[in-house]
């Protein structure tokens, strides 16, 4: 379910940006997946300032360095690429209506009303994409992500500016949903959940059958979220809704903020780290994700499009 497709490519380029830095992949090809180039580079200061919502905006050169090198290291140059940002840089949430229009931009009109109503500042500076999702008994449900227009278009720009089109650009855990889902499915057997840390954010999703049933994101910049109660009720409306089982769906985790080793506060969900080996992935993929966590979420964005 890919909630924000810009023209179709096919690139085996990604970039994860994050507050610090940019990091640069390249997928290598075959039936596992494989992270066959990694390259980071910090920000200096003049890369951005922050916009009207808090988030950056980019200056024309912002990319250059890194772009430079990544063309240094691959055959065939750099032209096309997929971006992934934060989840902070974006409002991610799942909105329910009694009856949503057939047409694309009544659906818009519809999404945008709603979200003046929930969100602070000037919905019309925000890009928002959209898609349908399954929602038990009457209504429709859609999830929605709104980021800063400013900080989509700087990013675009500064790319462009050095040469590379951007074909996908999505928020990170939307990217990882898209481009591991069938492996995380495969390897649960069935439901999921998948437990996003990145800085500023918690996003927590569950899906079935290739689509997302549940999704909620917290900030975590003010107050602390308690990820375990969450989960809970997480847990508690997908057995009432959705019919789960009495034994709850694995809980996968990715975990870009804090560092630590392991996830004690919820090791009574028994959480497995979301890397290398649970995705029957080629052994570069944990070599390279540890190092830099942010960099599983581009690499998804590759596969995806690949």
């Amino acid at each position: 379910m890919s909630i924000n497709p810009f023209a179709p490519v096919v690139p085996p380029d990604a970039f994860a940006l994050t507050d610090s830095g940019a990091t640069y992949v390249r997928v290598g090809e075959g039936e596992r997946p494989a992270v066959s180039l990694l390259r980071h580079f910090d920000f200096p200061p003049e890369a951005f300032a922050l916009g009207a919502f808090g988030t950056p905006v980019f200056a024309p050169d912002a990319f250059a360095p890194i772009v430079t090198a990544a063309r240094r290291a691959v055959p065939g140059g750099l032209r096309r690429a997929s971006v992934v940002i934060p989840d902070a840089w974006a409002r991610t949430m799942t909105l329910d209506f009694d009856l949503i229009p057939a047409g694309r931009k009544e659906r818009s009109e519809m999404v945008h009303w709603k979200l003046k109503k929930l969100l602070p500042g000037r919905v019309d500076e925000l890009d928002v994409a959209f898609a349908e999702i399954a929602k038990a008994g009457e209504g429709a449900r859609l999830l929605v992500s709104a980021s800063p227009r400013e900080t989509l278009r700087s990013i675009e720009a500064a790319f462009a500016g050095s040469g590379v089109r951007v074909g996908r650009l999505q928020p990170a855990t939307v990217s990882l949903f898209n481009g591991l889902d069938k492996r995380l499915a495969k390897a649960a057997g069935g439901d999921y959940l998948l437990l996003h840390r990145s800085r500023g954010t918690s996003s927590l999703l569950i899906a079935r059958g290739g689509h997302p049933l549940f999704y909620r994101q917290k900030s975590t910049a003010v107050d602390a979220v308690d990820d375990v109660q969450e989960i809970r009720l997480s847990l508690s409306y997908y057995t009432e809704t959705f019919g789960g089982t009495t034994a709850p769906p694995p809980l996968y985790v990715l975990d870009e903020g804090t560092g630590e080793a392991g996830y004690p506060e919820l090791e009574a969900l028994a959480p497995t780290d979301l890397g290398g080996e649970l995705l029957d992935a080629d052994p570069s993929v944990g070599l390279h994700t540890k190092a830099h966590p942010e960099a599983l979420a581009a690499a998804a964005s590759a596969w995806e499009a690949s």
